[in-house]
């Protein structure tokens, strides 16, 4: 792949091979000789407007002279500002012959999809393919919503071709020896005819060096501080200074004023709230709003300092000038006024009595000289809009510029935000089609043609009003006439044409036949009217077909470098590569000169596409045009041609050296022209970032970006990369993401588009769409602030709770607290919920470990303070994939060795609030991490002194005097050996604290009191420090702003042994105060109470020792887990004991008096019923109690029971036994029970927990304990005074600074962490590949087991299955022999029946015979 500075050496070639340096004396010389000519063209087809273009007319006789080409190349882009944004010049060169219909539709498919992000050159003629260039233009720039995404089209025509070639005429403004031009800059003529432009940047670097700190007013010569108080008037004239616009509503606006820098304009409004300036700038159509800081005021004196050196080394073409004359004489402001003058007639325009002015409003002038200006808000009469006569518009035809139209209430705008004009008169300016553009509100806006209504019979009411009392300037004046005669529609034609000559565009008519087949040489040819900016070329020698393919090659040239210095002008690039705009020539061989114009473009490098007009199917590439180019070239592309041979020989061996630059492919399959054209221009250079926008940029050929990803994506720079990693990111296209980590890019300087940043945080499944407005997701909100931590290229316009950091060169991309390219993109995977591609971009990480612990983080804060059931299960799954993940990685590290697995377990990262991967994993408490044996060991080796720093300095491997006092004194500083100071500190505290509290707690105060307060407040200032010296850690300037103090505090709070360092010291503090106080009238000691619960306090501190050890550390865990099961079952216990206190009191004492006695007599038995202390003798019969009120109100006796309480009081007390003592004490055995089984099965991860913190804890204590510590604190103090209170950073083992270059010894080499860390990574992702395909192999295995098991069986089955079919058989033959025979005994037994029926018949006839007579 080409490097950046590569990319930066080609740029330097291209600009300085195509843009020709000035020489000293051009650069001295305020005037130039301008080559060029410009102005307006307006279309007409018979009688009918179609569309406006630009022109700049040329003379290329000196076609070769660098400097004219130079300036007709800026002109190209300071008017199309559009280009500065397109992506991919487009060339396209072809004859004139008309396609057939198949081609025709090939070719119409195959362009529409190069125009989106395209800028196209053409020939600019009305006939063959260049007609359908255009026509195709058209239609899409008709069904681009936004004019932004439009593509801009140029046509380069020679002059003698064209017919009606005498109305393109230039408007310019001539005053003697000066005048003004189209362009709106001033010039001047010599005696000897020659004509001399003022040059903006030479009147700039006047203006600055005659500004200074101060403006001289133009007309009074006042000077008062250049400040935003500047007095402008209107009609002052000022110079464009920098893009400070006033209230921009789009890009388009943006670009323009872009293109207004430098120029000249007329003041045409003043704004009196904000004093912003409408200006009218010289050349262009529309005003726009500026801030006063924007622009520079022209005086007299800076004109006269460049006119007075012209004057004298050009001699005008007459010295009885005005303008000569008062430049002579030094007056200023007759200068001032005369060049005022003249930019005003260029802006305005006037006609006998009547004209427009520069702010697009009809006046008339009377005969002593005043002016009348008729504005659209005269015909609003008292704010009432509904006076106006109006009348709808039929057809869009039926207006005309200058036209006074009513915007409708019900108007609507695709373009802009019209609210504010509805029901407002506006001036139309233009009519583009069905829309209007109509000045209205002091801003141009853009309507349909439906939403407005004609009111110009108000305006001509007005004028017949007027000429009832004045009289006109000229007697016998056209417009007075018609008003007199009340000729309405001759007063609107005569209103329209003063309009539409104060355009001054010259009207070029078309032909009314279609001139299809004019293929001639010298055949005239008419414009095009769909291209925005024509370049005529005025010379004989290129009146042939075929001439200007050279001129053409290198005007496109220079406007391409023109295009990069108006993209790069205002934007942001960290080196000097720039953008690299490509340049593609596309020729269509239906002419016998497309050899000549592939040759000319490949012999200046520029890639061409050859497009096969002819009938073959056969699609032929550069690779193999290599050996078959002449065949190809001469019998496919060109089979008629005459060329000799030796230009095809030439050629090949041309196209031998640079085969890259060539592409043929037939018009048949002209709807892969994108991926021609992405192809080729992929190979002729390296890809940057505009190639890549244009082959993303709302196209379906995606696929094809993919290929040449996958095929060569090394060629790609940095942020082309980046544009695309971000695209198939946001698709989540895992396959071109995949491809793309394979390739090893430098991605330290690659930026992010403002647009795809709003995608990648934008999408409706995001968490950052999800908890947007939740503020107490305070993890989310890191991770988000660090991510706008970093730059993004251009201008953001989404949502603020996302909006990135600014450029400055504070944040610039290669800093280290900012967030690295691939752990950036990692974590807005992260936030958009594309686990799988996360999982894909963590590979690239440079800090694998910690970005997994990150990500371990983000999902549990999720998950913590989401409801939604299938976001919790998607995060506690994920939870436990980068769990495994990040300890399989840092056991990894660790088998590889365990040094630098400490060294990256405890290095800050400055990219993320200065914290380590231990601080994330206590963040989460993740105890499993924590229990690794990496985590254990290091936290041993801190525990017992051992020093990293000198571990892998291998400081002790000469044992010296020094080495030894070293060790000595690390061994000191151990936090095991503090632990041990503070423990007898504690102790020692305790002992006099108990002895006090029992043997020497007197009514006065003793010395030993003192001495425990002035140890209690030393315990009290190393609290403060704790509190505090989180506040020291690396990188607190900086992760202070982020985080705020509060949070910090909140993490000193969160640790419960914290908390009761704070009780026990405010209790001793309240206790020791109140033994000043003398308590009278009272018979409590409160003074012993508060300090013996202190004392309970303080000697409940002590199990905190407990924590050292594995068996008893984690039982202080189960305690207080207890404690809280036991705080929600007292809420439960609550119920049953005020129930049932409530109750039992009510029927055994009924209508007690309301006093706190009865109240605590309430709550009193019922609660030590829950010990067995039932009471069960003040239910009974008793002859100490009585029923007198008396007695017992004042004490005397206890109150007897009702005698139904003495029933029903033992039966509630049974039931509420029942329930407390059975059910719910055994509820809370079992609940104890679980909790202290979850928690001792976790007891070895909760302790090693635990002794991190403690052994944190300590590390940072100072040496010193109480109460002696206070020494230590005074020499810190004293050391910051001496020091300016410049804090040193804290000595925490467990945070090393930020150093990825530290370089560690492995396997005799010294290596740096980084390339640790990437030797672990890989290793761990083979193993992991080897395990899964492990993994598979055994499933595999299995599966294949299963599979023979069950071919098996089924074989038995199989074979028992035949075997019963067999038995079934022979039972079934069986059956059959059966059914047989009996049907045979049937037959018998049928026949025998029969017999016997003829034997009775027979009978019974004999019978008959015998007895007849």
């Amino acid at each position: 792949m080409a490097s950046t500075s590569d990319n930066s050496v080609e740029l330097q070639e291209l600009l300085l091979t195509t843009i020709p340096e000035r020489d000293d004396k051009q650069l001295k010389t305020a005037f130039y000789k301008k080559t060029y000519t410009s102005g307006k063209i307006r279309f007409i087809n018979g009688n009918t407007p179609l569309y406006d273009a630009k022109f700049i007319k040329i003379n290329a006789g000196a076609w070769d002279n660098e400097s004219i080409l130079q300036q007709v190349a800026e002109g190209v882009v300071n008017k199309l500002w559009r280009l500065g944004r397109k992506n991919l010049l487009l060339s396209v060169t072809s004859g004139a012959d008309e396609l057939n219909g198949e081609n025709r539709k090939a070719f119409n498919e195959g362009i529409k999809k190069m125009l989106p992000g395209t800028f196209l050159v053409t020939g600019g003629s009305n006939d063959g393919v260049t007609r359908l260039v255009g026509d195709v233009v058209h239609e899409f720039n008709m069904t681009t919503v936004n004019e932004f995404d439009q593509c801009p089209s140029i046509g380069i025509v020679c002059l003698d071709r064209l017919p009606n070639k005498d109305t393109i005429k230039l408007y310019e403004l001539t005053r003697g020896v000066f005048g003004i031009d189209s362009d709106g800059e001033l010039f001047t003529v010599d005696n000897r005819g020659e004509r001399w432009t003022l040059s903006p940047t030479a009147l700039t670097e006047v203006n600055d060096q005659s500004d200074g700190n101060t403006t001289t007013s133009a007309l009074t010569g006042n000077v008062h501080r250049n400040s935003c108080s500047r007095h402008f008037v209107v009609g002052d004239l000022v110079q464009i200074r920098n893009n400070q616009m006033s209230d921009v509503k789009s890009q388009r606006s943006k670009d323009f004023l872009e293109a207004t820098i430098g120029k000249i304009g007329s003041i045409v409004q003043v704004n009196e709230d904000n004093n912003d300036l409408s200006i009218q700038v010289s050349g262009e159509k529309y005003s726009c709003w500026y801030k006063p800081e924007a622009v520079a005021l022209m005086t007299g004196e800076r004109f006269i300092v460049l006119l007075k050196t012209h004057f004298e080394t050009h001699e005008p073409s007459t010295e009885n000038d005005e303008l000569v004359q008062a430049v002579r004489k030094g007056d200023f402001k007759n200068v001032y006024a005369i060049i005022r003058q003249a930019y005003t007639d260029c802006i305005e325009f006037t006609s006998g009595s009547f004209g427009v002015d520069y702010s697009g409003d009809f006046f008339v002038v009377d005969a002593n000289g005043d002016r009348r200006i008729f504005t659209p808000d005269d015909l609003i009469k008292d704010g009432n809009t509904n006076a106006v006569e109006c009348k709808a518009i039929d057809t869009p035809h039926d207006v005309a510029p200058g036209d006074l139209v009513m915007i409708l209430p019900t108007a609507i705008s695709c373009f802009m935000d019209i609210k504010l004009t509805l029901g407002k008169v506006g001036t139309i300016v233009t009519v583009r089609g069905d829309f209007f553009d109509i000045r209205v509100c002091g801003d141009i806006y853009t309507y349909r043609w439906q939403d407005v209504f004609i009111v110009d019979r108000g305006r001509f009411d007005l004028l017949k009003e007027y000429f009832n009392t004045h009289k006109p300037a000229f007697e016998r004046d056209d417009l007075q006439q018609a008003i007199s005669e009340d000729k309405f529609k001759e007063v609107t034609a005569i209103i329209r044409k003063a309009y539409k000559d104060g355009e001054r565009v010259c009207e070029y008519k078309l032909t009314t036949t279609t001139d299809d087949l004019q293929d001639m040489v010298h055949t005239e040819r008419y414009l095009n009217p769909h291209h925005h900016l024509f370049v005529l070329v005025e010379d004989s020698t290129l009146n042939k077909f075929g001439g200007e393919i050279e001129f053409r090659a290198i005007l496109e040239k220079r406007i391409l470098s023109e295009m990069i210095r108006s993209r790069t002008k205002g934007e942001i690039y960290q080196d000097l590569s720039g953008p690299e705009i490509p340049l593609v020539n596309l020729v269509l061989n239906s002419d016998y000169y497309t050899l000549e114009c592939v040759q000319s473009a490949i012999d200046k490098g520029i890639p061409s596409v050859v497009e096969n007009t002819t009938d073959s199917d056969t699609h032929t590439r550069h690779d193999s045009a290599i050996s078959y180019s002449k065949n190809e070239i001469k019998t496919k592309m060109l089979p008629n041609s005459n060329i000799p041979n030796d230009a095809f020989k030439t050629f090949e061996e041309t196209h031998k050296e640079k085969r890259h630059l060539l592409a043929v492919i037939n018009l048949s399959d002209f709807s892969k022209m994108v991926a021609e054209t992405l192809d080729i221009c992929w190979k002729a250079s390296s890809v940057g970032m505009c190639l890549t926008e244009w082959a993303l940029f709302d196209r379906d050929e995606a696929v094809v970006l993919k290929r040449l990803v996958r095929a060569d994506g090394r060629r790609m720079n940095s942020d082309a990369f980046a544009l695309i990693m971000n695209y198939f990111l946001i698709r989540n296209d895992e396959e071109v993401v995949e491809a793309l980590i394979q390739l090893d890019v430098d991605m330290n300087s690659a930026w992010i588009g403002a647009r795809q940043y709003n995608e990648l945080c934008g999408g409706k499944d995001g968490l950052l769409q999800r908890f947007q407005a939740a503020k107490d997701i305070h993890t989310v909100l890191w991770v988000m602030d660090r991510v706008k931590a970093r730059p993004v290229r251009g201008k953001y316009f989404g949502p603020k709770a996302w909006l990135p950091a600014t450029y400055s060169e504070e944040k610039q991309l290669h800093t280290k607290d900012i967030l690295p390219y691939w752990e950036y993109m990692f974590i807005l995977t992260l936030l958009s919920r594309k686990h799988d591609m996360a999982n894909r971009l963590w590979k690239k990480t440079k800090h694998p470990l910690f970005m997994a612990l990150i990500a371990y983080n983000l999902c549990l804060a999720v998950k913590q303070q989401t409801d939604d059931k299938v976001l919790m299960a998607e995060m506690t799954k994920n939870m436990s994939e980068w769990s495994t993940v990040a300890i399989d990685c840092l056991n990894e590290c660790y088998q590889n060795w365990d040094q630098p697995t400490y060294v990256h377990l405890t290095m800050t990262m400055p990219f993320w609030y200065t914290q380590s991967c231990l601080d994330l994993a206590v963040q989460s408490r993740n105890k499993e991490f924590l229990a690794q044996q990496a985590c254990r060991n290091l936290v041993s080796d801190v525990w017992n002194g051992q020093r990293m720093d000198d571990t892998l300095n291998k400081l002790r491997e000469q044992r010296s005097d020094t080495d030894r006092i070293k060790f000595f004194l690390n061994k000191m500083q151990a936090p095991k050996t503090k632990f041990a100071y503070n423990v007898i500190s504690h102790l020692v505290f305790l002992n006099l604290f108990a002895y006090v509290l029992l043997f020497d707690l007197t009514s006065t105060v003793s010395t030993k009191e003192f001495v425990l307060m002035t140890w209690v407040l030393t315990i009290l200032v190393e609290e403060i420090r704790q509190m505090h010296q989180i506040y020291h850690m690396p990188g607190y300037e900086k992760a202070i702003r982020c985080m705020q103090r509060i949070r910090k505090l909140k993490s000193y709070f969160s640790e419960g042994w914290n908390c009761i360092d704070l009780f026990t010291i405010a209790m001793f503090l309240l206790g020791f105060g109140l033994r000043f106080i003398q308590f009278r009238d009272t018979s409590y000691d409160w003074p012993r109470v508060v300090l013996a619960v202190d004392f309970i306090a303080f000697f409940f501190r002590l199990a905190h020792i407990f924590s050292v050890r594995e068996t008893l550390g984690p039982k202080l865990i189960m305690i207080r887990r207890m404690v809280q099961d036991l705080m929600y079952f007292l809420v439960i216990m609550a119920v049953f004991l005020l129930a049932y206190a409530i109750a039992s009191c009510s029927i055994l004492y009924p209508n007690a008096p309301l006093t706190w006695k009865t109240a605590r007599q309430i709550t009193w038995k019922p609660y030590w019923h829950l010990y067995g202390e039932l009471f069960l003798e003040d239910m009974e019969d008793s002859t100490d109690c009585g029923n007198d009120t008396s007695l017992w109100t004042n004490g005397t006796s206890p109150r007897c029971p009702t005698e139904t309480g003495r029933f029903f009081g033992p039966i509630l007390m049974g039931v509420y036994l029942l329930f407390s003592n059975i059910l719910l004490l055994n509820l809370l055995i079992a609940i104890f029970s679980n909790t202290f089984t979850k928690i001792h099965e976790e007891s070895d991860k909760i302790w090693c927990f635990q002794r991190y913190v403690m052994t944190k804890e300590y590390a940072l204590r100072p040496v010193i304990c109480p109460p002696v510590n206070v020494f230590w604190h005074i020499y810190q103090l004293f050391q910051c005074c001496l020091h300016k209170c410049t804090h040193e950073l804290l000595d925490d083992p467990f945070h090393v600074l930020y150093d990825d270059t530290k370089s560690v010894a492995l396997d005799f080499r010294r290596i740096s962490l980084s390339e640790f860390m990437k030797g672990s990574l890989s290793t761990y992702l083979k193993r992991k590949e080897t395990d899964s395909n492990d993994s598979m192999i055994t499933t595999a295995n299995e599966k294949l087991d299963d599979l023979k098991n069950n071919a098996k069986h089924e074989e038995e089955f199989r074979k028992t299955m035949i075997t019963w079919t067999l038995q079934a058989a022979e039972r079934e033959d069986e059956f059959r022999r059966l059914v047989v025979s009996l049907q045979a005994q049937l037959n018998k037994m049928q026949e025998s029946i029969d017999n016997l029926h003829r034997k009775k018949t027979d009978s019974e006839h004999k019978a008959d015979e015998k007895t007849e007579p």
